[in-house]
């Protein structure tokens, strides 16, 4: 149906590696930067229902980004709301 505006997409699971431990924080900070995900950006986690992207919170915690933020009514609170924008 669409995505908010504005949102890029980080797939959660690329912070982890096979052992399903937190990957290296530089090599993810290095794929963050390449998506334009910047630690000066107010950055605000999403997915479903936010469980998902609790595990990409802790990440920019991790990474030590300052305007870290979660939404925790996440798609199925802004997807569901006639009045939110949605892109497609």
């Amino acid at each position: 149906a669409g995505h908010i505006p504005g949102a890029v997409n980080y797939e959660w699971s690329r912070g982890m590696d096979e052992n399903q431990c937190v990957r290296d924080l530089a090599d993810i900070r290095e794929e963050l930067y390449a998506l334009g995900i910047l630690g000066n950006k107010e950055i605000i986690t999403h997915c479903q229902t936010h469980r998902r992207s609790g595990f990409t919170y802790l990440l920019g915690k991790a990474l030590e980004f300052p305007n870290m933020k979660a939404y925790a009514g996440s798609w199925g609170e802004w997807g569901n709301d006639a009045e939110s924008p949605v892109e497609k």
